[in-house]
């Protein structure tokens, strides 16, 4: 606006004065956006830490715990100490160090904080093991040189310790798998859970195959270990169940009558109610078995030696022991208390799922029921078990091949009348066609359910609740989506551009109104 040389004292006094008002609002909007700036940021910073509100922005999103450990987590109800024993710092080193460019930057740090996060019954703090040895004696803790974190539970005076090696996990194809959450989840189990009872591995008879199902047992908090039939002394009341996987040599009449004294001696099962449970996972790597099969038949369960194919619903699947592709088989549960809750599909490694035969159960027979509880769809058709067979073998043939469904999954219900205690004891006996269905590819992949399935079979058979979770390792070789690894403040970034916006709009309207006067 030109300046008007003709204007009165009072007008150019007038039009000053104006001009101080107008420059004095600029002058107090300018210093007002600063000192809101400033104190906006201290006060988000006070926020953030009273309740963090951070976003990972991994495309795997490792920097958040899984799903299944915060609904756990919701469930806990004793309160727990996740003891540190050595620094975050100290430990995000040793894992870059380790692992070099795949590690997250403070991917330990944040997920331990999430513990404490997720639940109000979880603390979290770092005590010196070297200035305050009493803390650990006065609790009976006794740490390893590779421990970092102690789990304690004061209600139940239990503890289990974490170790650097429980942390890590091997992968395959350059893949960086981190065990952490898995461990930290399973130890609150184990130290919350009223009573640790015993899951027993058969060996004797080749048995291979059970790894991830014994993994699977033991992050939910039970004792796992392995025993012979001759060790009759190892099955005590507190023995939950016994697994046999795989058996590649057949049981002789004295294993057989063993089997059958352990079915039959429910031992007095405390609140559980229940008998003897035995798992049976076989599949046609393992060969003829005629005397375990005759024992089986007792629980109307006759194994069939063939080949279960299904090419309406094949595809293929890369098993990390091996990196060796196999045609899958997709597969239902009928059975209700296995199948509830399952979202995603169940599946097998379909040329070595072996199928079985329900017999109806007579009169008078102890048997009080047995029920498929994995089944494949009516497309489903079987071959003749052969040796180095080709893959054309399996293709189907119209001429000779019916199609029909076949049960690959089965649970059988005995029971015993105690004539001392004048008590009936339910004992079962699960059988499922296929090792691979509990190993690690299909139990821990998130595209699958199978790991579910089990849980549910599991909770079924030895008690509700039996198991909690299945957590599986994480691959922190995912890219990142564009943020800092350890996330961003949310809510700072939003508040920042509000608050640049809101000023920004003052500021142009006083331009305008300075533009035109």
């Amino acid at each position: 606006m030109m300046r008007n040389n003709n204007a009165l004292p009072g007008e150019e006094k007038a039009l000053k004065n104006r001009k101080l008002r107008i420059g004095t609002v600029a002058t107090l909007i300018t210093v007002g956006f600063i000192a809101a700036v400033v104190l906006l940021n201290v006060l988000l910073n006070v926020f953030v830490e009273l309740f963090p509100m951070k976003v990972d922005v991994t495309s795997a999103q490792v920097y958040n715990l899984s799903v299944n450990t915060e609904e756990y987590l919701a469930t806990v109800d004793k309160e727990v100490e996740l003891i540190l024993v050595q620094k975050t710092e100290t430990l995000e080193k040793l894992l870059t160090n380790y692992l070099g460019n795949y590690y997250k930057e403070n991917y330990l740090t944040e997920l331990f904080k999430n513990y404490d996060i997720k639940s109000d019954k979880i603390s979290l703090r770092y005590v010196d093991p070297t200035a305050e040895p009493r803390f650990f004696s006065e609790r009976n803790i006794t740490k390893s040189s590779t421990s970092i974190m102690v789990v304690y539970c004061a209600e139940t005076n239990r503890h289990k310790l974490i170790t650097i090696n429980d942390v890590l996990a091997e992968g395959e194809n350059d893949t960086v798998l981190l065990d952490a959450e898995k461990a930290v989840t399973s130890a609150i189990i184990y130290v919350c859970k009223e009573e640790i009872r015993d899951i027993l591995f058969l060996t004797g008879h080749e048995e291979t195959g059970y790894e991830y199902l014994s993994e699977f047992f033991k992050s939910n908090g039970f004792n796992v270990g392995t025993v012979t039939l001759e060790q009759s002394d190892a099955f005590g009341k507190n023995t939950a169940a016994l697994v046999i996987c795989a058996p590649r040599q057949d049981f002789s009449e004295n294993d057989v009558a063993l089997l059958k004294n352990f079915m039959q001696n429910p031992d007095e099962m405390r609140d559980y109610n229940l008998g003897r449970t035995l798992y049976v996972i076989l599949d046609n790597d393992s060969p003829n078995l005629p005397n375990f099969y005759a024992f089986l038949r007792e629980y109307c369960i006759v194994p069939v030696d063939e080949y279960v194919v299904d090419v309406s619903t094949q595809g293929t699947a890369v098993f990390s022991t091996s990196s060796a592709r196999r045609t899958v088989l997709s597969v239902t549960s009928p059975f209700e208390a296995t199948s509830a809750g399952i979202s995603k599909k169940l599946i097998m490694a379909e040329q070595f799922s072996k199928s079985f035969e329900l017999l109806e159960i007579g009169k008078g027979e102890s048997i009080h029921n047995v029920d498929p509880i994995l089944v494949t769809s009516e497309n489903a058709y079987t071959k003749p078990v052969m040796t180095n067979p080709t893959a054309d073998y399996f293709e189907y043939d119209a001429s000779t091949d019916k199609k029909a469904s076949r049960t690959v999954g089965a649970l059988s219900t005995r029971y015993f009348f105690d004539v001392i205690e004048q008590k009936t004891y339910y004992g079962y006996v699960a059988v499922i066609g296929g090792a691979e269905f509990v190993g690690n590819v299909f139990m821990s992949s998130t595209s699958f359910d199978n790991s579910a399935f089990m849980k549910n079979l599991i909770n079924t058979t030895i008690g509700d609740n039996s198991i909690e979770i299945n957590v599986v390792s994480r691959d922190l070789s995912a890219g990142m989506l564009g943020f800092r690894s350890q996330g961003a403040y949310v809510w700072t970034v939003i508040a920042l551009f509000a608050l640049a916006a809101v000023f920004g709009i003052i500021a142009l309207v006083i331009f305008i109104k300075r533009r035109f006067m």
